[in-house]
């Protein structure tokens, strides 16, 4: 039998029957349609329901599609072209949609159109797939555009990139082309970071990798990438081949990961500051309430004798200023915030800022024009001299004390888009006072570390290490920040940033004549380091008092209720092994009503100011000297007896 024999008629229609394919022909003259029961089945009419005309079939086409298909066979007819074929949506009385592919040729007769004779077929289920392969296609760009800038796929044998989405010029600055022309990977990754890059994607083999790296754009500009891909390997030869991968750019995420380590990393240091200073403020207290002890007992001084304390002082005052400097670092020391105008403590300190920077150095004090009346922060005023004072002399020493120093005082509202506000400062109302100069400027590489404690870029000899770092302290301690600006050969520009306040500017009270620094009173003193208690002990007894010293809190809240009932003034450690002071003078006063409390400490945080003030409690830092202690108990025990 030769396979080539043609199929009759039955063959055909059983044929076209298993394949869902019906057969239709249209007079062209009378416009009559004939067709197979599988079109009746396609177009939903029930068997041997179909008029038979071109209209019938028109109204079973979707309205949308109609004019579309009516210009498709004209079009056919008009130009004679060899095959007609067409795809439109029809609408059942079921109110399904389908999709139907028809094709069909044009008969002639003595070349005029007679008749169009074709097959049809639902395509729905075909329609259906390239839809939503179309959206995998779309959902995938969108899923690529969002997880990563761009997605590639790298061929090794020819050494060039198929962007399959995204951008890869934004990202890199190149084109495919131009990024192949100039070297590839090799040419464009930094420098420092190309071989770590290269190790670690070659040591993944044909597992996922994920590698960070740098890239050097053409216009030298340098951006932080994170690439994650896979090889292929040729199954063969076990080759790799080829990547395909995603990378996103994460400068920005890289810069906000150094901004947090450089916040933690001056937390600690502030943290170790603190410490330091407290133990470092036990250890003067005890000298100098010696120092102070021992003239008082030796009298008049002259001679040599003189010089040698006048000597100590003058060590243990610089020592006391770099514990405080330390504290200020670390906003440990208690503060007199209060709400006063920046631009009348410009102008008040202005002589003060001349004098520091001598006479080499032009000073100017400006304020931004769009800046009417007061400009009122909540700040520590002696803290602010000292921030100011700090900032101005780091510029006179920037320019080698030759040159113009700047003060510009600017209050705005600061928004969280304000490419001007440091990422540490709440949006809102913020006063900013910059100072700047017009020295060599800091090199990128120190910017991250010139607010740390002791780091300095000046030679040996000139000066502590601890005013950038006191600025810093000051800035954070009152709720703001500070940034800087600097250009290599320009200048620097240091920025306190502070939150303007709502509440009423501060008035200055003038301080009250005392006659007598020293009493008769019972004091408790309550102190854990041996040493301090007996200096400070020493202290008291030496202006007149009675002094009941205990070592511990639990001593303290042992006492009988007859011996509390004598103690006219509770002077305590803030920092106590087990609780602390403030807790002390908090159950004491539980059982003795109103009692006097004045708190003494050499390293206290800010949560410990805060419970100091909301209690009523005065505070006196270490060290002091024995007249600076008098003094302020002498005032404690004054404003208790008048109360």
């Amino acid at each position: 039998m030769s396979p080539h024999r043609s199929f009759d008629t039955d063959e055909l229609v059983m044929g076209l029957r298993t394949a869902r394919i019906g057969l239709w022909a249209v007079d062209l003259t009378t416009h009559e349609v004939r067709w197979t029961s599988e079109m009746e089945e396609l177009f939903g009419f029930e068997t041997g329901s179909f008029p038979g005309t071109l209209d019938a079939v028109m109204d079973v086409v979707h309205p949308d599609d109609r004019a579309r298909v009516l210009e498709e066979v004209r079009r056919h007819i008009r130009d004679r072209s060899v095959e007609f074929a067409v795809e439109y949506r029809i609408r059942l009385a079921s109110g399904e949609t389908h999709w139907v592919s028809s094709r069909g040729r044009v008969l002639q007769s003595d070349g005029v159109p007679t008749k169009m004779m074709g097959a049809a077929m639902d395509v729905s289920a075909r329609r259906k797939a390239e839809q939503e392969a179309a959206r995998t296609a779309e959902l995938f760009r969108l899923y690529s555009k969002l997880a990563s800038d761009y997605v590639y796929e790298y061929d090794l044998r020819a050494d060039y990139p198929t962007i399959i989405a995204g951008s890869f010029e934004r990202v890199t600055g190149h084109t495919p082309e131009s990024f192949q022309a100039s070297g590839g990977w090799q040419q464009i990754i930094h420098p420092d970071d190309r071989a770590d890059t290269f190790t670690e994607v070659m040591a993944a083999g044909d597992n996922p990798f994920v590698v960070e790296y740098r890239i050097v754009r053409p216009d030298g500009s340098v951006r932080w990438l994170r690439d994650c891909g896979c090889a292929e390997a040729d199954p063969e030869t076990g080759a790799l081949f080829r990547y395909v991968g995603g990378v996103q750019d994460i400068t920005e995420l890289k810069e906000l990961e150094n901004r947090l380590l450089q916040a933690q990393r001056m937390e600690a240091l502030a943290e170790l500051a603190g410490r330091v200073a407290h133990d470092f403020n036990n250890l003067l207290t005890i000298v100098l309430g010696a120092l102070g002890l021992v003239e008082k007992r030796v009298g008049e001084l002259g001679g040599e004798t003189r010089a040698y304390f006048e000597a100590a002082h003058e060590a243990l005052d610089r020592a006391t200023e770099l514990t405080r400097s330390l504290l200020t670092f670390g906003r440990h020391g208690l503060s007199s915030a209060e709400v006063v105008d920046l631009r009348a403590e410009l102008e008040s300190v202005r002589p003060l800022l001349e004098s520091a920077v001598g006479e080499g150095v032009s000073l100017s004090i400006h304020v931004a024009p769009e800046v009417e009346g007061p400009v009122p922060v909540l700040v520590d005023r002696g803290e602010l001299r000292l921030a100011l004072m700090n900032l101005v002399i780091n510029a006179r020493d920037a320019m080698e004390g030759k040159g113009p120093v700047q003060i510009v005082l600017d209050a705005r509202e600061v928004r969280r888009e304000c490419p001007e506000r440091p990422a540490d400062l709440p949006p809102g109302p913020a006063a900013a006072l910059a100072v700047i100069d017009r020295g060599p400027g800091i090199p990128p590489e120190l910017l991250a570390r010139i607010f740390e404690p002791y780091f300095t870029t000046k030679g040996p000899g000139r000066g502590t290490g601890l005013g950038l770092a006191i600025a810093y302290g000051v800035a954070h301690k009152h709720g703001g920040t500070i940034s800087v600006k600097s250009e290599l050969g320009v200048g620097t520009g240091f920025t306190l940033w502070f939150p303007l306040s709502e509440a009423p500017l501060a008035t200055r009270a003038e301080p009250r004549p005392r006659a007598s620094l020293g009493g008769r009173d019972q004091l408790l003193l309550v102190e854990d380091d041996p040493g301090v208690r007996v200096m400070v002990a020493e202290m008291l007894e030496s202006h007149g008092y009675f002094v009941r010293a205990l070592g511990s809190a639990e001593e303290a809240l042992a006492l009988s209720t007859e011996a509390l009932d004598e103690i006219d003034l509770l002077v305590s450690d803030v920092r106590l092994g087990g609780m602390d002071g403030i807790a002390v003078a908090g159950q004491l006063r539980e059982r003795r009503a109103r009692l006097p409390v004045l708190l003494i400490s050499g390293y206290t945080d800010a949560t410990r100011h805060d419970e100091i003030r909301e209690n009523g409690y005065r505070f006196v830092p270490k060290p002091f000297t024995p007249t600076a202690l008098a003094t302020a108990i002498r005032e404690v025990l004054d404003e208790a007896a008048l109360a």
